[in-house]
C-alpha cells in the first residue's frame, strides 16, 4: 500500500512540475525577448523552466508529501493537502507574472507589503468584474491542482512502465543541458540565454568561468572582453526622449577623479589638503551618497546616473551611457587612468563601449605604485596635449581600498597600524589606529591629486576645465557600533556616503549640506558643460546638484540585494532572499516600521521607467 501511495505522490510531483514549467514558459508570451530567441536560447529557456519547476515542487514533495506518506496518512488526504499547496504556488507564479510585467521585478517582500498593505486599494483600482474574474481564476487554479491529483491516481491505476526512471532521466538531462548551455554562454556572451534567464523567477543557473579558464579553454581577459555584440534592439527606453543640446561657445575639459572606498569623514584640511583647497574654490557636498556600497555598481551609478537595476540591460543590450554618447558626439578625447584593472568590474566595456584603445590597466607592483604611475601618465600626457580638442579624463585611485602604503608615508596620523589587521577587528576594537592608517592612505592619494591639480594649473587649463572628485562608495570603520568594517555589507552612510567636490570656472563657491547622490552628477555635467536641455528625468534618476529637492526613495545596491534610502536616512533593504529589513541610519533594526505602499509603488515605478513595457 505504501509503495502505491509513493507512486501516486511521484506522479503528482511530475504533473505539477510540468504545469509549473508551462507557467514559467508563459512569461514569454508578449515578451520582447522572443524577438531575440534562437534554437539555443529556446532550448536553454524551456529546459530551465522544467528543472527550476521540478526543484521548487520538490519542496512540498519532501517536506509535506513524503512525511505524510511514511506516516500512513491516506493517499487522498495527503494528496489533497499537497494539491492545495501546489495551487498556492501556481497562484503566486501567476501573480508574479503580473507583477513582473509592470515592474520588471519578481515578487519580493516589498511587493507583498505593497499588495497587501492598507493603501493597496489606492494603488490598484479594480472594478467589480475584475474581482469576479480574479476569484474565478483562483477557483479554476485550485480545481486544476485537484485534477492533477486525480490524474496521478489514474496513472497509478494504469501502472505506466518505467515512468519513474524515464522521468528522472528527463529531468537530469534537462538540468545538465540547461546548466551546460548557461556555462557556455557565460564565456561567449549569448544574449538569448542571458536575457531569457531573467524571466524565470529566482533562477540562478551555475557559471563555470573559473573551471573553463582553469582548463585553459579561455582566459580572464577574453571572458571579460567578450561582448554581446551590437544588438539591433534594446529593451530599454533610454533616454526617454532624444537628447537636445544648445551648443556652448566653448567646451570645457572634464577631469573625473574617483577614489576607491573614500570615507566621507576624511575630506578635511589636515587629511586631504589639496582636495579641500579645491573645494573652497568650488562646491563641497557634505551629505553625498553613492548609488551602491561597492565598486561595480557604485561606478555604474556614477557614469549612467541610473541604479544597478539596469546593469544587465546595459550589458545585454550593448547600451552606452548617455554621457559617453554625448562626449563622443561633441568630439571629446576620452582616456582613462585606472589603478585597479578596468577589466573586472568591466568598467571599460560598460562605460567606454564606443571608444577604441581605452587604457584598462596601469603597470605597478602595488596599489600605491600604480596610483603614482597613473598620476605620472596623466601629467605627462597633459604636457603633450595640443588642447585644440576638449578631453575627458577619468582617474581612478585605489590605495584607500587596499590600505597599503610605504611605511615612510604612514606617519602623518598616529598611532597607525602598519597594515590592516582584519582578524583583530571586533565591535570592541578601538578603530583609531586602523582609521589612522586609512587617513594616511587618503593623505597619500591627496598628494597625488595635488600633482594632478598642479599640472593643470601649469598648463593653464583651470579656466576651461570641470573637475569632479568623489568616491565610488564609502568605507566603514564601525561608525555605527554594529561591528561593520569596510564596505559591501550595509547601506548606511558609512558605506554609501562619500565626499564630492565639483569645480569649474565661474562656479560660486559653496558648501552644500542637503543630500545629493551619484545620480545627480551626470545631469549636472551634461547641462553645465555640454548644454543639454533635456530635464534630468529623461535619462537619469537624479537632479541637478544645485537643486535641493529632497532625494526621497534613493535606490542603492546591487541587482539582487538592494535598498531604498528614504526620509531621515531610513534604510529599507531587500536581501537576495527577498526578505525586507528596515534600519535607521545607524543600522538599528526598526521592527515596527510601516512602509507606505503608495510611496513604495511610486518609487518602484520611477526606478523601472526606462524599461520598455
Amino acid at each position: 500500500m505504501k509503495k502505491q501511495q509513493l507512486k501516486v505522490l511521484f506522479y503528482q510531483y511530475m504533473l505539477v512540475s510540468v504545469t509549473l514549467a508551462l507557467l514559467f514558459a508563459s512569461y514569454m508570451i508578449d515578451s520582447q525577448i522572443t524577438s531575440l530567441m534562437d534554437f539555443t536560447g529556446w532550448t536553454f529557456f524551456l529546459t530551465s523552466c522544467l528543472t527550476h519547476a521540478a526543484i521548487i515542487m520538490l519542496v512540498p514533495f519532501l517536506v509535506i508529501g513524503l512525511p505524510l506518506t511514511l506516516c500512513k496518512v491516506p493517499a487522498r488526504i495527503s494528496g489533497s493537502i499537497i494539491a492545495l499547496l501546489h495551487a498556492i504556488v501556481f497562484i503566486m507564479v501567476v501573480i508574479n507574472r503580473f507583477v513582473f510585467s509592470i515592474y520588471h521585478f519578481h515578487i519580493n517582500a516589498f511587493i507583498i507589503q505593497m499588495l497587501t498593505g492598507p493603501a493597496a486599494g489606492d494603488i490598484f483600482v479594480f472594478d467589480t468584474s475584475t474581482y469576479v474574474r480574479s476569484t474565478l481564476y483562483i477557483i479554476a487554479i485550485i480545481a486544476f491542482a485537484y485534477v492533477l491529483l486525480w490524474l496521478a491516481f489514474r496513472l497509478n491505476k494504469h501502472s505506466v512502465r518505467h515512468f519513474t526512471v524515464t522521468s528522472l532521466c528527463v529531468l537530469l538531462g534537462a538540468a545538465l543541458l540547461s546548466q551546460g548551455i548557461h556555462a557556455y554562454s557565460g564565456i561567449h556572451k549569448m544574449r538569448p540565454v542571458m536575457e531569457s534567464k531573467e524571466m524565470i523567477p529566482y533562477y540562478f543557473p551555475i557559471r563555470m568561468n573559473t573551471v573553463i579558464i582553469g582548463l585553459g579553454l579561455a582566459t580572464d581577459e577574453s571572458v571579460e572582453l567578450a561582448d554581446f555584440g551590437d544588438a539591433d534592439t534594446s529593451f530599454l527606453n533610454y533616454p526617454l526622449h532624444p537628447i537636445v543640446c544648445e551648443e556652448p561657445d566653448t567646451l570645457m575639459n572634464i577631469v573625473w577623479i574617483c577614489i576607491d572606498s573614500w570615507n566621507y569623514r576624511t575630506l578635511q584640511p589636515d587629511c586631504a589638503p589639496n582636495i579641500y583647497r579645491l573645494s573652497e574654490r568650488g562646491q563641497r557636498y557634505t551629505n553625498h551618497f553613492s548609488g551602491a556600497n561597492e565598486t561595480m555598481n557604485g561606478t555604474f551609478t556614477l557614469f549612467t546616473a541610473l541604479p544597478s537595476y539596469y546593469w544587465q540591460s546595459f550589458e545585454y543590450g550593448s547600451v552606452q551611457p548617455v554621457l559617453t554618447d554625448q562626449l563622443l558626439k561633441h568630439g571629446y578625447l576620452l582616456d582613462t587612468y585606472p589603478s585597479a584593472t578596468l577589466l573586472y568590474p568591466p568598467i571599460a566595456k560598460m562605460y567606454y563601449r564606443g571608444v577604441k584603445n581605452i587604457r584598462k590597466e596601469t603597470p605597478g607592483e602595488t596599489t600605491y605604485e600604480r596610483d603614482c604611475n597613473l598620476t605620472k601618465l596623466f601629467c605627462d600626457k597633459l604636457k603633450k596635449k595640443d588642447l585644440k580638442e576638449p578631453f575627458f579624463s577619468f582617474l581612478f585611485y585605489d590605495v584607500c581600498h587596499g590600505m597599503m602604503i610605504p611605511q615612510e608615508l604612514n606617519h602623518h596620523f598616529t598611532p597607525a597600524w602598519d597594515a590592516p589587521q582584519y582578524m583583530a577587528l571586533g565591535n570592541s576594537t578601538d578603530p583609531t589606529p586602523f582609521f589612522n592608517l586609512y587617513k594616511n592612505c587618503v593623505y597619500a592619494v591627496d598628494s597625488l591629486v595635488g600633482k594632478v591639480l598642479t599640472a593643470m594649473e601649469e598648463r593653464g587649463i583651470m579656466d576651461r576645465t570641470m573637475i569632479v572628485i568623489t568616491g565610488d562608495h564609502g568605507q566603514e570603520f564601525n561608525e555605527n557600533k554594529k561591528n561593520y568594517w569596510g564596505h559591501s555589507s550595509n547601506y548606511s552612510r558609512a558605506q554609501v556616503g562619500t565626499p564630492l567636490v565639483v569645480y569649474y570656472p565661474g562656479i560660486q563657491p559653496a558648501e552644500r549640506h542637503y543630500r545629493t547622490t551619484h545620480y545627480d552628477i551626470v545631469p549636472t555635467v551634461l547641462k553645465t558643460v555640454l548644454g543639454v536641455k533635456n530635464p534630468p528625468e529623461d535619462y537619469s534618476m537624479g537632479y541637478y546638484l544645485d537643486d535641493d529637492t529632497p532625494r526621497k526613495w534613493q535606490y542603492v545596491g546591487k541587482v539582487l540585494d538592494w535598498a531604498f534610502i528614504i526620509d531621515d536616512d531610513i534604510i529599507l533593504e531587500k536581501q537576495g532572499t527577498g526578505v525586507v529589513d528596515v534600519f535607521d541610519k545607524h543600522m538599528t533594526p526598526l521592527y515596527d516600521y510601516q512602509i507606505n505602499p503608495k510611496e513604495l509603488n511610486e518609487a518602484l515605478q520611477r526606478v523601472s521607467r526606462f524599461m520598455q513595457h
